[in-house]
C-alpha cells in the first residue's frame, strides 16, 4: 500500500508508506494527488522540477506539499509520479504529469497543507508519514 486517506473532522488526511524516507515522501505527494483527481487520468507528458527546504523533515514534508499545491493551484498542473532526493534540509522532486485539462475531474481542492498531527516515523519495516490537509 503506498496510502491511506483518513478523514479528520473537516480535513482530510494522507498516511504515506516507503521502505525509504524518500519512497514515504513520494507516496506522500501522490496520495496529496489522488485526493485532487484520479491519477490514471494523468499522462505523465511533463517533467518538473521542485525544490524545498526547511528546518526539520516535518518542515520539509510541508513546505514540499506546499509548493506541489503551489503548481497545481498557480500554474495549473497535476502530477501523478515523483521521485524525491534528500539534500541536508531540503529535497528536490521530479514530478511527471501535466496542465489540467477537461478530462480532469478535480474531486476536492485543498486550501492548504497543514502542521496539525503531522508525523514522519521510521517503523519496522520501513517510513511512514502523516499529514492533513484543509478542504
Amino acid at each position: 500500500m503506498r496510502f491511506k486517506v483518513f478523514d479528520h473532522t473537516a480535513d482530510i488526511g494522507i498516511c504515506g508508506f516507503g521502505k525509504t524516507e524518500e519512497e514515504a515522501f513520494s507516496n506522500t505527494a501522490f496520495g496529496m494527488f489522488s485526493i485532487l483527481a484520479d491519477p490514471e487520468d494523468v499522462r505523465p507528458d511533463e517533467e518538473i522540477e521542485i525544490r524545498a527546504s526547511g528546518a526539520d523533515r516535518e518542515e520539509l514534508l510541508v513546505n514540499m506539499l506546499s509548493e506541489l499545491l503551489y503548481w497545481q493551484t498557480t500554474k495549473g498542473y497535476i502530477f501523478s509520479e515523483f521521485s524525491v532526493e534528500f539534500s541536508d534540509n531540503s529535497v528536490k522532486v521530479l514530478c511527471l504529469g501535466e496542465k489540467i485539462k477537461e478530462r480532469h475531474v478535480l474531486k476536492n481542492e485543498i486550501k492548504t497543507v497543514t502542521y496539525h498531527f503531522i508525523k514522519i516515523e521510521k517503523k519496522k519495516n520501513g517510513w511512514e508519514t502523516r499529514v492533513i490537509f484543509d478542504v
